[in-house]
């Protein structure tokens, strides 16, 4: 995977690069679209000639794609002139026009573009202006703004000026690279493949490969594949003494058989991840293996234990200055409290995750522990407290969007 985007970002960075094309034509699917965004970005952070401008808005229609890029741009254009040194002149400002709605939509976006690029006309870096939509619902209209970016022939060299729009062209373009992209899954995993089979690559980063393979083998439930890369892995993190790995990869085999519904062998699995995970000192790693032993415990009704480890899945989240694990961990203890009928410590267990939840500003972890709370006061038969537990559900109920 490495390697696949290693490369995509070398193809990206070498068009900002030159001069002599204009455009580039990202042939991609939504699902692309973030991943080059991210690879743009990290290009952008080490970029300290050239200036950005991304956009990603889904394309609803051609007029409403321009108005939240010209909105877009009036807040960066803001956020800049904020952000000068005292002394230092002024932006000019975005012409009137440009932030007039009912102009001609393709004549505000190239003028926009125009106006940005007029700002840096002094300095020798360029405007990359980047365009790919995360979705594109009226594909008519986005056919005539790619028309419209496609330059004629003639034009300058691209000079102080990068495009890169999502698209593709019937047909080759003056000063056009037509750039297909594929970065799904079928291709990410093409690339692992390679990567682990690259002998001239450092150990660790073929092992990165594997394990990235073996959880991909996991999640599409070709669980022999996974259990055999793991253990292949298990080898590798034994013999380097990474304790942290260790305890990662026998978690991983440990998911599959809980997934499976072998809920012993599962628990055997997390058992083995506790040491190596503890003498890591990776609070995240232990967290992870405590809660899923938690979960474990909890599906075969023995609440007593579930409490215990859900216990420490709060105190490991609480040090690892976590509210949402936090809250959820004690939203589980509160059910294993409920799983042995001592409902006074469940109650406590879900008020103090919903006083955490008001206080951190999480509605859904509110909304599950009040509803918690609201079915056990009904069947105690405490009708006030009930009532309480529901007049807020109701009122969080009033206060969202519609």
């Amino acid at each position: 995977m490495r390697k696949l985007l290693e490369s995509t970002r070398a193809d990206l960075t070498a068009f900002i690069a030159q001069e002599r094309d204009l455009l580039l034509l990202a042939g991609c699917g939504d699902d692309d679209v973030p991943i080059l965004l991210g690879l743009l970005r990290e290009i952008e952070q080490n970029d300290d000639d050239n200036l950005y401008l991304l956009f990603a808005d889904p394309f609803e229609s051609l007029e409403r794609f321009v108005e939240l890029t010209v909105e877009r741009l009036r807040a960066e254009h803001c956020l800049t002139d904020a952000g000068l040194e005292e002394g230092d002149a002024p932006l000019p400002p975005i012409p009137e026009e440009l932030l007039d709605d009912s102009g001609p939509p393709l004549e505000r976006l190239h003028g926009a573009v125009a106006f940005v690029r007029e700002l840096l006309c002094a300095d020798p870096g360029a405007v990359v202006w980047v365009m790919l939509p995360q979705r594109i619902d009226d594909q008519a209209g986005y056919d005539r703004l790619l028309a419209s970016f496609v330059p004629r022939a003639g034009r300058a060299p691209a000079g102080g000026l990068r495009l890169i729009l999502r698209g593709g062209l019937p047909a080759p373009a003056h000063r056009t690279r037509r750039y297909p992209v594929d970065l799904g899954p079928a291709a990410l995993e093409d690339s692992l493949e390679q990567e682990v089979e690259d002998e001239a690559l450092p150990t660790e980063q073929r092992m990165q490969a594997l394990l990235q393979l073996a959880l991909l083998d996991s999640a599409h439930q070709r669980d022999q594949g996974a259990v055999a890369k793991y253990n292949f892995l298990l080898g590798h993190y034994q013999d380097t003494g990474d304790t942290a790995m260790q305890a990662f990869v026998l978690n991983g085999l440990g998911e599959i058989y809980r997934r499976e519904g072998k809920l012993e062998q599962a628990e055997q699995w997390f058992e083995c991840a506790v040491p190596p995970a503890a003498e890591s000192g990776n609070a995240i790693v232990l967290r992870m293996v405590v809660s899923n032993l938690a979960g474990v415990a909890y599906a075969q009704q023995r609440y007593a234990r579930a409490e215990e480890l859900y216990d420490g899945v709060d105190q490991l989240s609480a040090q690892l200055l976590d509210p949402e694990g936090k809250a959820r961990a004690l939203e589980q203890r509160g059910l294993s409290q409920r799983g042995q009928r001592a409902y006074d410590r469940a109650v406590e267990s879900w008020e103090s995750a919903a006083q955490l939840s008001r206080a951190v500003g999480m509605v859904e972890p509110l909304r599950a522990n009040l509803g918690h709370l609201e079915q056990l006061f009904g069947e105690l038969g405490q009708h006030r407290r009930r009532a309480a537990a529901r007049a807020e559900l109701d009122a969080m109920a009033r206060e969202e969007p519609r």
